[in-house]
């Protein structure tokens, strides 16, 4: 691999340049002449020709060397100006980050409160957030961060997993649905019931569920009737008495729906995470981890 030249010798290259003099070069960017002198011999022997020669007593650059220090000046120029401003991104961050989880997740969260505060704590930072079922890719589809629900325990070693969060389940139902079709005593008297049941799931429906109180975990198999990735479209067949919805208690925030099986519950295998490459964080990438593990920890 070729190697780079230092950006210490360009730089006094430049001063030879414009002082006509090695050692005025040298008082100007604070170095011995000697160190100088050095760099300009690095410079030529690296490219292998010569840069700058003696004229009337003055060191003037040759025409490879009026070449070499305009795209000299230019490199040194783009390394400051993209150093400032990473330096003062990571004082006052700014730009697009792009994110992606399930509308699912949305609803049965504060997910929509945490990314208000986000925006007001940090009005430089452009949010994209990508409502989806299916896994992008961080790589081909330039993704910063999936939220997303996992069973059991994540297993991707290329992935930093933060976890935020259990996600609690109940079934729901109206009175109108229960009116008509009976309140189901048991999990097992599921399946004389219609089912609304989020994709998150997965194509196969099998349920765990625990009696409160008690350690035993059963595993219930069951078919819906409904299957959809869209939480509100769910809820709304459920309040029209479609069938029975399984959400979490944020969905039911205006107390329309009835939760039933209230001695049952879902063990805590739904868990939610925060999802990003594991490598260095941007100073915006860092700000939004930051905050939003700190939210769904403190509610």
């Amino acid at each position: 691999m070729e190697t780079l030249p230092n950006i210490k010798d360009l730089t006094a290259f430049c001063a030879v340049v414009d002082n006509g003099s090695i050692s005025k070069a040298a008082n100007v960017i604070g170095e011995t002449k000697g160190t100088v002198s050095r760099r300009i011999s690095r410079l030529e022997r690296d490219l292998g020709i010569g840069l700058i020669h003696l004229k009337n007593g003055r060191s003037v650059p040759t025409a490879d060397g009026l070449k070499y220090k305009k795209a000299a000046e230019q490199a040194i120029e783009l390394l400051k100006s993209t150093h400032s401003e990473i330096k003062d991104q990571a004082i006052d961050p700014q730009g697009l980050l792009r994110i992606t989880t399930a509308q699912g997740i949305y609803r049965g969260t504060d997910l929509n409160k945490y990314i208000a505060e986000f925006l007001n704590l940090y009005p430089k930072i452009q949010l994209e957030v990508l409502m989806t079922e299916k896994s992008l890719s961080f790589q081909d589809d330039d993704i910063d961060f999936a939220i997303r629900t996992k069973f059991g325990q994540m297993e991707d070693s290329s992935l930093k997993a933060v976890y935020l969060r259990e996600m609690g389940m109940n079934f729901y139902a109206t009175s109108k649905y229960l009116k008509k079709y009976g309140e189901p005593k048991h999990p097992n008297d599921l399946k004389d019931h219609k089912l609304l049941v989020p994709r998150i799931f997965g194509d196969g429906i099998s349920i765990n569920l625990k009696q409160k109180g008690k350690r035993k975990v059963h595993k219930f198999k069951l078919s819906g009737s409904l299957i959809s990735q869209d939480f509100v479209f769910l809820e709304e067949i459920c309040l029209e008495g479609g069938g029975i919805f399984i959400g979490s208690p944020s969905t039911n925030k205006h107390n329309k729906l009835i939760p039933i099986l209230k001695d049952w519950e879902f063990p805590g295998e739904i868990k939610l995470y925060l999802l990003h490459p594991d490598r260095p964080l941007s100073p915006k990438a860092q700000v939004f981890k930051n905050l939003i593990k700190e939210m769904f920890k403190n509610n």
